[in-house]
């Protein structure tokens, strides 16, 4: 019950299968953006000169750095609060979280536009990069607010496991205990019986029980 779920998760025994799952949230929310694109797009296309699939292409290839570079910057967040820090107060954490999450998207902005400038691939310019600030804000606040849930869901399960863990024991002590106590008058009684069974004639063997 010390252990974090994310330090078990993330950093522990089963640390590929969960890595797979972020990975598996990642892929998922990067076609479906993908998609949403690239049908929004599709009404206003020349299909003489772009076809769907070269659209959809496009979009995937800018929106493949773009998650990269948000699950590459997630893993050692999930390192901060789920194992370095998992024992301190929600409260503080969330208080942390605001730069962090200043942090995160400052470094994903800078990291995805020099990449789109050097692969000479374009991004947002002027006023509509608040896009590219709000997005990957609202990103960061969504998937850590389903981690910090998730864990916490976790976690309480593990503590009705222990509860109801340390219920059986006791009980088990407890009956451990009434058999301690009712084993000797059990033999007690079965030595009486014997004793009271023993012809007159017997005596020493009596006394032999009696002892």
């Amino acid at each position: 019950m010390t252990a974090s779920f994310w330090q078990k998760k993330i950093i522990g025994e089963v640390k590929v299968s969960w890595i797979a799952i972020i990975i598996g949230f990642y892929f998922f929310l990067y076609v479906l953006y993908v998609a949403t694109l690239t049908y929004n797009e599709s009404g206003y296309m020349d299909y003489s000169k772009r076809t769907f699939t070269d659209m959809f292409l496009s979009y995937a290839r800018a929106q493949t750095f773009d998650y990269l570079f948000k699950f590459l910057l997630t893993i050692p967040l999930c390192y901060l609060y789920f194992k370095w820090i998992a024992n301190w107060r929600l409260t503080v954490k969330m208080v942390l979280h605001l730069f962090t999450m200043v942090l995160f998207v400052f470094v994903w902005k800078n990291i995805f536009y020099f990449t789109m400038e050097s692969f000479g691939w374009g991004h947002l310019r002027g006023t509509a990069q608040v896009w590219d600030i709000y997005i990957p804000a609202l990103f960061y606040v969504i998937q850590f607010g389903f981690f910090h849930a998730f864990e916490y869901y976790y976690q309480l399960q593990k503590q009705k496991e222990l509860e109801h863990t340390l219920r059986q024991v006791s009980l088990q002590n407890e009956l451990s205990a009434i058999k301690a106590q009712l084993n000797p008058h059990f033999l007690y009684n079965v030595f009486n019986t014997i004793s009271a069974s023993v012809p007159p004639e017997q005596e020493r063997t009596r006394e032999m029980i009696a002892e």
